[in-house]
């Protein structure tokens, strides 16, 4: 009795958890996802691109109005970032810059604040 629920209930679980996975394409190329349909997963002619991204850290060591000075708490470089949007930066917060495989900032992320923007440029001080 013991074992044949085992099976039921592993059964049950794999088919539920099988059904409920779909690719990254998948969800990019579908409508949306709604609750109340049950979701499977597909073949589809997408291709998977895989974008490599670093995590960097950095300390905040000057603040001028459009534009902020960092240091890499790596290297110690320090480097002047532009940004579109408001992260709040202040003297001395660490903030996190998003880098792509070619090495280009991508997002600079306060991590007092939560707050990120994107990065427009970045000159070496």
């Amino acid at each position: 009795m013991f074992n044949s629920k085992f099976v039921a209930t592993s059964a049950l679980l794999a088919t539920t958890i099988s059904t409920s996975l779909v690719t990254l394409p998948a969800l990019a190329n579908s409508g949306g996802i709604f609750p109340d349909r049950t979701t499977e997963a597909s073949q589809q002619n997408t291709s998977t691109v895989l974008i490599a991204q670093t995590r960097r850290a950095f300390t905040v060591t000057k603040i001028w109005p459009s534009s902020i000075y960092v240091k890499s708490s790596a290297t110690g470089n320090v480097y002047e970032v532009y940004y579109a949007g408001r992260i709040g930066a202040e003297v001395g917060d660490t903030v996190t810059v998003i880098v792509n495989s070619d090495d280009k900032w991508i997002t600079i992320i306060n991590e007092r604040t939560g707050q990120s923007s994107a990065v427009t440029s970045v000159n070496r001080v």
